[in-house]
């Protein structure tokens, strides 16, 4: 897989991929919900975000974007893999870079949120190095709050 920065060409693509993941994970939820993936420029990267894609055979098969939250904060989204392409190490490597650039662009600290039915996401994310930081809800989703420092205060 080769990973690269979004451009707009990709829009349809993205949205498709994002609809077999979601559709692969038992979720749902209203197109105003995830309208972001529809102005990634503005959203993401317009703000002192990321948002990359993971190319196999020239055909989208990952996803993932960095936002903004803080000056030091910003928060990983939008991960996706095809399910066809599960289980291979893509999303392993879309978050690196994710997290790789956070650091360029100054965050010390990430967070992110998954639905309490994904379990395999929440494992992914607990391999990775993020901790639970809490529960909530997101729309009618149950959800539980990761967080992980990515730059530590000896490091100033």
């Amino acid at each position: 897989m080769t990973l690269r920065q979004y451009r707009p060409a990709d829009l349809n693509s993205v949205w498709t991929l994002h609809l077999h993941a979601i559709d692969g994970s038992g979720g749902e939820a209203s197109d105003d919900y995830f309208a972001d993936l529809r102005r990634i420029e503005a959203e993401f990267l317009s703000h002192g975000g990321e948002f990359v894609v993971g190319e196999s055979d020239r055909q989208i098969v990952a996803m993932g974007g960095l936002k903004r939250t803080t000056i030091d904060t910003a928060q990983i989204t939008r991960m996706r893999v095809h399910p066809s392409f599960q289980r291979h190490g893509f999303g392993t490597l879309v978050l690196r870079h994710l997290e790789k650039r956070a650091v360029e662009l100054g965050y010390r600290v990430l967070h992110l949120d998954t639905t309490v039915a994904q379990t395999q996401a929440q494992r992914f994310y607990l391999r990775n190095g993020y901790r639970r930081v809490g529960t909530g809800t997101k729309q009618e989703f149950n959800v539980i709050y990761f967080e992980k420092q990515i730059v530590s205060d000896s490091n100033t």
